[in-house]
């Protein structure tokens, strides 16, 4: 399976292609800055100039052309916020702009995709219309369903796919006790860094005085709540390790559809979202197949992911079984753009994942039900 962006990249492109475009014809490489040795008329190198050469500035990634961790960090964080600036801007004053965020996005994206090498002002253009359309389609969502829904769908797709990225990282027994202590380290520094406000006695009487419990506070001291972050916690684990001793390869779907039913609060709900999730994915697993038979490549397969991922977008909090009909798909679609891995492990994985991932969220939605109400008839019989 091609990919344009890996394909037109001489880093990752087919190294076959390589050794025959470099078999057409000698080929010279001149680092940047620097004389060739052994080619004639080249300049000798007294002993002073090789002197002042290494007592000169330390060259940096432009003079060298390579590129550094550093700078996929600084590049990509400086993208993230700019793209949270224009979403944030849009959302206020032009959330109506979305629809041309949309097109402007799918056709720079697709622009950049198949561009021989990366232009920096095509990227930047693309990070601002995705920030249109991300501003104006959560103001949109926001005026529908509550100004709730969006910080909401934020800490969702970030934990999600936090957690899936992590779980498809390849990993030691030995390493888990370390990847714990890190994790918790960031969550607590995290956290006092949001309670950093808190510290003021004044602030904090003003607070209980005034507001119910909120944030962790709510956590303490709301019983139900701790049991809810528990379910969720339990479900999560259960489900991940069931999939990795199981040797599947994405852990994290079963991650994710084990937290699918505890998003109800009844038990009828509970299993109703189980079935959509269930019966939904069946069905995308039929569409999935039915567009590998495709094989599509390239633009084509660029083209489907935009068109699946805004029609998950529209539907996924109107009708969640109908959205996973068009997320499984969507998700399958975008590990073949990777080339993850063949197709028919993918589609196994996918049902397989859901499965146990739904039977261990409605397991946990179950027994902590029961217990919740054993509790509360033991409390009214003392």
């Amino acid at each position: 399976m091609s990919n344009p962006v890996f394909d037109n990249s001489a880093i990752f492109g087919d190294p076959r292609k390589q050794r025959r475009t470099q078999g057409t014809g000698p080929t010279t490489t001149v680092l940047r800055g620097y004389p060739q040795a052994g080619t004639s008329g080249a300049p000798t190198i007294d002993a002073v100039t090789l002197e002042q050469m290494y007592g000169g500035p330390t060259a940096t990634t432009r003079d060298t052309g390579r590129l550094t961790y550093d700078d996929v960090i600084v590049k990509t964080g400086g993208l993230l916020a700019l793209l949270v600036v224009v979403a944030a801007t849009t959302f206020q004053l032009a959330p109506g702009l979305w629809i041309v965020g949309a097109l402007v996005g799918l056709v720079l994206g697709m622009v950049n995709a198949f561009k021989k090498s990366p232009s920096p002002a095509l990227i930047t253009a693309y990070v601002v219309a995705e920030g249109v359309f991300l501003g104006g389609i959560s103001a949109f969502y926001a005026d529908r369903f509550g100004g709730g829904v969006v910080p909401q769908a934020v800490l969702a797709t970030f934990s999600v796919f936090a957690v899936a990225t992590c779980a498809a990282i390849p990993a030691v027994p030995a390493d888990i006790l370390a990847a714990v202590a890190v994790a918790s380290g960031s969550a607590g520094l995290a956290v006092l860094v949001g309670l950093g406000g808190a510290l003021s006695p004044t602030r904090r009487a003003r607070e209980r005085a005034s507001s119910p419990p909120f944030g962790i506070r709510r956590l303490v001291e709301e019983s139900a709540v701790r049991r809810h972050a528990l379910r969720y916690g339990l479900a999560v684990l259960a489900a991940g390790a069931v999939a990795t001793l199981a040797g599947i390869g994405h852990p994290g779907w079963a991650m994710v559809a084990a937290v699918v039913p505890l998003a109800v609060s009844d038990t009828p709900g509970q299993l109703l979202r189980a079935g959509h999730r269930l019966g939904g994915t069946a069905v995308g697993l039929l569409v999935a197949a039915g567009l590998f038979a495709l094989h599509p490549a390239g633009w084509q397969l660029v083209v489907l992911v935009v068109a699946l991922q805004t029609v998950a977008e529209l539907f996924v909090v109107r009708n969640y079984g109908f959205a996973m009909v068009v997320i499984t798909p969507l998700a399958l679609l975008m590990n073949l753009l990777v080339g993850s891995a063949p197709t028919d492990v993918l589609l196994r994985d996918r049902a397989l994942e859901t499965l146990i991932g739904a039977v261990i969220g409605i397991l946990v939605a179950l027994v902590s039900t029961r217990l919740a109400v054993s509790r509360g008839a033991a409390t009214r019989l003392a």
